[in-house]
Order: structure tokens, then C-alpha cells, then sequence
């Protein structure tokens, strides 16, 4: 069954069925309310927060992240909470907005307005089911909603609006670079497919690439000039741009690549959850290219291409939530892939072309997806056991039967919460879970979280900012603490001067500072 690119706008409203699709994805997405943070996820938070309390991003609370992320915490945290609820709570009504959107599109795209239907499942729905602690609220998903609707509104047909839509297209570009810069070559991809398919419409060449070009533009200063006006006025436009182009270049320069082992993980997860979208994911990109090439599919296989190629290019990661940045694509190209078989299989047979035929094949997708079925079941079984984790008593004895490093945590911060324990902030070198549920901030701009990446300027930086400061206690992690022997003598120095070893465990150590 071919895609086609022309609207049909009766029916393009909302159907039962299309109800049914989105409270599946809502009860999935309701389901990890409580779901426990990872590291990053709770760098996230405390860094929200601080910003919520009139700190300025990279100078009062640095990360090399550029700053879409926090201002999707920031605006999570103020209308939720700054929480795990919070945040998921808004990631939810984020990820029910692009299921509705792909829905609309979808029945314009597509000759059939039940697989249509299919598209928040095989996405959204996708996304809650293969995802855990560490892949949630990431930017590699939350950028699907901006990322699609730039190609959306690249890829729509000639027509009187072409203008107003690339300014969107553009517009939704740029919410995408303030997210990750290095997305740049995916939507470079989907406009220049959008002037291949616009500028031999045109009688004058020059005319047709100004078509596109300049409305793109346009829409794409909007979210940028608003975020460099925002570092000048805090006066760190500086600061931003050498955590945005300096410090990745330095960080190549001066750190090695991980090695291969990570990437052959982060491949091996991919290939076990997305196994059966890129089947079916790939039938689609096949069929939709030969019956026809317009500009939606090529767009579709560019955001794929590009997409694997960007998570391969980023050697000093390669973790498993990038691949992420894939599941629209793929579950798009799966819809296609599914509404192919299903054309197949109702021409070769008489029984699947009438309607019991189609229950019969969503029932075979069903068993196809037992796979996922057992990941929901697991996610299910101690969310159940707790009664939904209503209650915070019965929502911290959740998340700790989820994540082994929440029960560890709570129980290495327990001290910081008893009488006599000295005020103040406090310094993790070690995962930012450490800030989150002991309820102490951060002592310095610099987290201690990422200094396995930290080129040596960082860590000269750490260690005066540190001097200067001596927060009250300090963790180590074992891994850090090897760290820290290697590439900091001055750290070394401090920890050994001023404080004293208070606690130790598998985790890590915790230094008091002395009393002069």
C-alpha cells in the first residue's frame, strides 16, 4: 500500500479507535509516573531547580548539555513538581501531543486510517514499553515531537501555504538545536529534500531555492536569537559558547574513546527491543520508496540514515538511549510495513480481506510483540505490589525494588538527614542521585558526575572551585576516586588536608571537613 501525500480531511478527525490508541499510550505513560530517576535524570532536576531559584545556566550550574534539556526540566519542575512524578508527568502530556499529531498526519499520509491509528503504539507506545530508569525523559526522545513536525512541515506538497509552512518547518528546527546541536544534519535533510521536490516547480531556480531557504531561516533564528539573547543578558554568552564548540572539541582532543564493548552493548539493546520495528520497519522503507518516493518517505529514511550515523559519530558516548532518536522513523516505517503485509495477505486470501481477516492479523502483531508484552508485565508486577505508589512511603519502596541504586543511595544519605549533621551544600563526585534524594544542592557550578570526560582544564577548575568552597562532605565513588589519583594531585591534596574519612562502603567514601 502506498503512502500518499495529498489530505483527505474528512478523515483526518478523531476515531474511537484512535481514542482506544491513545489511552493505551496514556495508561503506559501513567504506569512510569514513579518510575525512579537515572543519574542524568536527576543532574537534570537538581539543575531545574537551581535554575528555578535565579541561578544563571553555565556559570551557577554548568553542564556540557546545551540548554533545551533544562528548559524542558525547568518547565517540567514548575508546573508538576521537580520530582520523578513531575517530570514524567509532563513527558507524558509531551508524548500524548506528538501521539496526536501522528495520528492527523498519519491519515493524511496514508491509504488507511486504521494503521494510521496504529501509529501512537508503534512509537509512543514503543518508547514506555523498552524504556527504564536511564532512558526516560532523555533528549534523544523528547526531541521526536520538534524533529517530526520539522519534516512534516518540509515535506508537505507545493501549495499557497509552502511559505508559512517551511517557517514552521524551520521553527521546530530550531527547538530541535537547542536540544542537540549535532541533529543539524538530519533536518539539513529534510529541507534540502524540500527544495528538490519545490525548485523545478519554479519558473526562475534562484526564485524556488529563495522559496525555501528564506521562510526556513526565518523560523530558525526565532528559538535561537531568544536563547543567545537570554546568555548576553546574563552576560555567559561566552561561557555558552565554549561549553557548546570548545569544550567537545577539547574533550576528543585530550580524552580516548570508550571502548568498542560499550558500543556493541548499546547495539545489542537496540537490536533486542527494536528487533521487530526495523522488520517490519524495513518492508515499509522498501515498499514506500518503489510505489512512491515522495518527499515524506525519503525524509523518513534520511531521519533513519543520518540518525544512526550521528549516535555512531558521538565516540565519547555511544550509550543505549541514543538509539532513541530512531523511534519515530522506524515506528513510522513500520506502519507502512504493516499496511503492505496486510494489502499482501488480504489479495492472496479471501478470508483476511474481510474484517475478521484484520482482527486476525493484529492478533498475529500481537504475538509478534510478546516480547514486549514480558517488559510491561516486569515494569507492572512492583507497581501493582505498591498500589500504584499513591502514597510517598509506598512510592520511595517502589522505585527502591525497581533500582538497586536508589536503595543504595537513600541508604548512603541517611546520615545527611539526622540531627548534628553539618548544614550546607554538599559535592558529589558520583551520580547526581546523591544531590536528588538527599535534598542538598550542589556546592559548585561543576558536577563531578562527567569526569571521566573532564579535560584537564576541567578538573584544574574542579579543584579551585573546590579549594575556595569545602563543603561540608564530600562522596567519592570508587571509580571517581581512581579518577581523581590520576588526573588531580591538587583534589587529592584536599581531601587528605582538609577532611577527614567519615564512612565508607561498596559505594564510595564520604570526607567531613576538618574543624580549623
Amino acid at each position: 500500500m502506498p503512502p500518499r501525500a495529498t489530505a483527505n480531511v474528512t478523515s483526518t478527525g478523531i476515531r474511537p479507535v484512535d481514542l482506544g490508541a491513545l489511552i493505551i499510550v496514556a495508561v503506559l505513560g501513567l504506569g512510569h509516573l514513579a518510575y525512579p530517576f537515572g543519574g542524568d535524570q536527576a543532574l537534570f532536576v537538581i539543575g531545574a531547580l537551581d535554575l528555578s531559584q535565579g541561578a544563571v545556566l553555565y556559570r551557577d550550574f554548568w553542564d556540557f548539555k546545551q540548554p533545551g534539556i533544562f528548559a524542558f526540566y525547568y518547565a517540567a519542575g514548575s508546573l508538576f513538581g521537580f520530582d520523578e512524578v513531575g517530570t514524567h508527568a509532563f513527558e507524558l502530556g509531551w508524548m500524548l501531543m506528538l501521539s496526536v499529531v501522528l495520528i492527523v498526519t498519519m491519515k493524511r499520509w496514508l491509504q488507511s486510517s486504521l494503521i494510521a491509528s496504529l501509529a501512537p503504539l508503534l512509537t509512543v507506545g514503543h518508547y514506555y514499553v523498552v524504556s527504564e530508569s536511564w532512558h526516560l525523559t532523555q533528549v534523544e526522545g523528547l526531541v521526536g515531537l520538534p524533529m517530526y513536525l520539522a519534516l512534516w512541515y518540509a515535506s508537505t506538497p507545493a501549495s499557497s501555504a509552502r511559505a508559512w509552512r517551511l517557517y514552521v518547518s524551520g521553527l521546530m528546527g530550531g527547538l530541535v538545536l537547542l536540544f542537540k546541536f549535532m541533529f543539524l544534519p538530519i533536518l539539513l535533510a529534510f529541507w534540502l529534500t524540500a527544495a528538490v521536490y519545490t525548485v523545478p516547480r519554479r519558473e526562475s531556480v534562484l526564485r524556488g531555492v529563495a522559496s525555501v531557504v528564506v521562510p526556513i531561516i526565518v523560523g530558525l533564528l526565532g528559538p535561537l536569537v531568544v536563547t543567545i539573547a537570554y546568555f548576553a543578558w546574563t552576560d555567559t554568552l561566552g561561557l555558552a559558547y565554549w561549553t557548546w564548540f570548545d569544550f567537545p572539541r577539547q574533550v576528543v582532543k585530550e580524552i580516548p574513546a570508550p571502548s568498542a564493548w560499550r558500543l556493541l552493548g548499546a547495539l545489542e539493546w537496540f537490536a533486542h527491543r527494536f528487533s521487530w520495528l526495523l522488520a517490519l520497519g524495513a518492508i515499509g522503507g522498501y515498499v514506500a520508496l518503489r510505489q512512491r518516493a515522495d518527499a515524506m518517505t525519503v525524509n523518513l529514511l534520511w531521519w533513519c540514515g543520518l540518525g544512526g550515523a550521528i549516535i555512531l559519530a558521538q565516540v565519547q558516548s555511544w550509550w543505549q538511549y541514543h538509539f532513541h532518536l530512531l523511534f519515530v522513523p522506524l515506528g513510522l516505517l513500520a506502519a507502512i510495513g504493516i499496511a503492505s503485509v496486510r494489502t499482501w495477505i488480504r489479495g492472496a486470501d479471501a478470508f483476511m480481506a474481510a474484517r475478521w481477516g484484520t482482527v486476525v492479523m493484529l492478533l498475529a502483531l500481537a504475538l509478534l510483540l510478546s516480547p514486549a508484552w514480558g517488559l510491561v508485565a516486569r515494569k507492572a508486577v512492583p507497581l501493582v505490589q505498591e498500589r500504584l505508589a499513591w502514597s510517598r512511603e509506598s512510592r520511595l519502596r517502589y522505585q527502591q525494588a525497581v533500582s538497586g541504586e536508589y536503595a543504595t543511595v537513600l541508604s548512603e544519605v541517611a546520615f545527611l538527614r539526622e540531627p548534628g549533621s553539618l548544614p550546607g551544600r554538599i559535592y558529589v563526585f558520583g551520580n547526581p542521585l546523591y544531590y536528588y534524594l538527599s535534598g542538598r544542592g550542589q556546592a559548585i557550578p561543576l558536577n563531578g558526575w562527567f569526569m571521566e570526560m573532564a579535560p584537564s582544564a576541567l578538573w584544574q577548575q574542579v579543584a579551585a572551585r573546590m579549594e575556595e568552597v569545602r563543603p561540608p562532605y564530600i562522596f567519592v565513588s570508587k571509580i571517581e576516586a581512581e579518577l581523581i589519583k590520576k588526573h588531580s594531585p591538587k583534589l587529592t591534596t584536599l581531601l587528605h588536608t582538609a577532611y577527614l574519612p567519615l564512612r565508607g562502603s561498596q559505594a564510595g567514601r564520604w570526607y567531613v571537613r576538618a574543624i580549623p
